[in-house]
């Protein structure tokens, strides 16, 4: 199977937007393996799968969902080349339930092409404290069920 210069260059943009994104979610990042932790905690790595098949299904999702479970790592950043459609039902189905056991975020590889929150007028991300999510809430009077995390 040969890969194209093009795929090539998506898939370089893509790595790096990833890699930027977990080192602005605080993981300290080895570039020389995509396997990357957070604060040298064993307990905090992440995995960050490309799979190779344009259509993701559910096999693909059983194997990362082996291999994080072998490697005792319970969160994962799945890359794929398509969206998940109504044809992918049953990845999606099995990204789900891989979710009540693992955590596994889902980005298409368009979307890592530019790291948006490079862009001058994307403000800086921060987690909030409690105390501050607190205040949040109560200046817009809404509950904490009401947000999403």
């Amino acid at each position: 199977m040969s890969v194209s210069e093009e795929q090539i260059t998506k898939l370089f943009k893509a790595r790096r937007t990833v890699v930027q994104m977990l080192r602005d979610r605080g993981y300290s990042v080895d570039d020389s393996d995509i396997q990357m932790q957070e604060n040298n905690s064993l307990r905090n790595l992440i995995y960050v799968f490309f799979p190779a098949e344009q259509k993701v299904g559910v096999p693909m999702v059983g194997n990362c969902a082996k291999q994080m479970k072998a490697d005792n790592v319970s969160n994962a950043i799945l890359v794929v080349q398509k969206a998940l459609t109504a044809l992918t039902a049953p990845a999606k189905a099995a990204i789900g339930e891989i979710n009540s056991y693992f955590y596994m975020e889902v980005f298409e590889e368009a979307e890592l092409l530019t790291n948006i929150t490079e862009h001058i007028f994307v403000p800086k991300h921060t987690v909030l404290k409690d105390q501050e999510k607190k205040e949040l809430l109560k200046k817009y009077r809404v509950k904490e069920t009401q947000v999403s995390d």
